[in-house]
């Protein structure tokens, strides 16, 4: 590339000199680090150029080259814009991923509550088949139970079980209702076999004998004693030649004693102490042969310890 010259006036000062010379050098870098727009940027200085228009061509130059750093600086920004959204597009990926594993072994999970659900509506519906064919036997051996037991409580007892009756004998009873009342009238009647109970009551110890007022002490199902209001005289329930027939044996003398301090005991009026009280002659009844063939199911998840109904 020729060289050009620039001409000076002979008389510019050293200063102007000097300006045009910076000028000159400023004008060189740009051509040097743009090289392919030198022609379209800074054509060449002819000899008649002057020195206006040479700082006018600079300042264009200087110009064009802050548009071009801005437009750079521009896609650097864009670009480092695209590199953050790429990681964070990255790290969503990795997490989806995390995700599908985690979800893959809850569907499995799932899958096998399913299949726990499904065998037990089976075995549900196994037991619903035998459920209330069961429940009728239990309620028909409770109440053969009953008459044959001791004669506390008759007609709460046997108010109790036709309350049962009713509700298993009820169309639009469902079945966990009866299942439950069943279980609770179980659960009344196996408790009174632990009681200690002492009440008032009126006995006729024979047929030929007027009626005594006294106190009755109930040892479970196992005895039932009466002791007279004057506290002299003492009887013991024997089973006689019916369930539904008991006799009163009357006790010894020294018995009576002996009686009125289990009352005592029955009612927390005296600590408790071992006594020898005369046993029934007569034992309980065994269980009707029905009862002890009564098929046995499994066992329900809860069930109601409740009253009376």
């Amino acid at each position: 590339m020729p060289c050009s010259r620039i001409l000076l006036p002979c008389f510019a000062s050293p200063d102007q000199i000097r300006a045009i010379a910076l000028a000159v050098a400023l004008l060189s870098l740009v051509l040097l680090l743009c090289p392919g727009s030198a022609a379209r940027a800074a054509p060449p200085a002819t000899p008649n150029a002057s020195l206006p228009q040479a700082a006018g061509e600079l300042s264009h130059s200087l110009e064009q080259a802050r548009t071009a750093q801005a437009a750079i600086d521009a896609e650097a920004r864009e670009l480092q814009k695209l590199l953050a959204e790429q990681q964070t597009q990255r790290q969503y990926l990795l997490w989806l991923e995390h995700q599908n594993s985690k979800y893959e072994k809850y569907i499995q999970q799932r899958k096998h509550a399913v299949e726990l659900l499904e065998q037990r509506r089976q075995e549900a519906g196994t037991i619903r088949l035998a459920l209330e064919p069961a429940l009728d036997d239990l309620a028909r051996n409770l109440e053969e139970a009953v008459q044959q037991d001791l004669p506390f409580l008759p007609e709460e007892r046997a108010e109790r079980l036709k309350s049962l009756r009713t509700v298993l004998d009820d169309y639009n009873a469902p079945l966990g209702e009866k299942l439950r009342r069943t279980l609770e009238v179980l659960l009344v009647e196996a408790r009174y076999g632990s009681e200690v109970a002492a009440e008032q009551a009126v006995i006729r110890p024979g047929p030929e004998q007027g009626q005594l007022q006294g106190r009755t002490l109930r040892l479970g199902r196992l005895a039932q004693y009466f002791l007279s209001r004057n506290g002299e005289r003492g009887f013991v329930l024997e089973r006689g030649t019916s369930p539904t027939a008991p006799v009163w044996r009357e006790l010894p003398a020294d018995a009576a004693g002996t009686l009125a301090r289990a009352l005592d005991m029955a009612d927390r009026a005296a600590p408790a102490m071992p006594l020898a009280l005369p046993a029934p002659e007569t034992l309980p009844l065994p269980i009707p042969a029905q009862a002890q063939q009564a098929p046995i199911l499994p066992a329900p998840g809860a069930s109601h310890a409740g009253g009376d109904s």
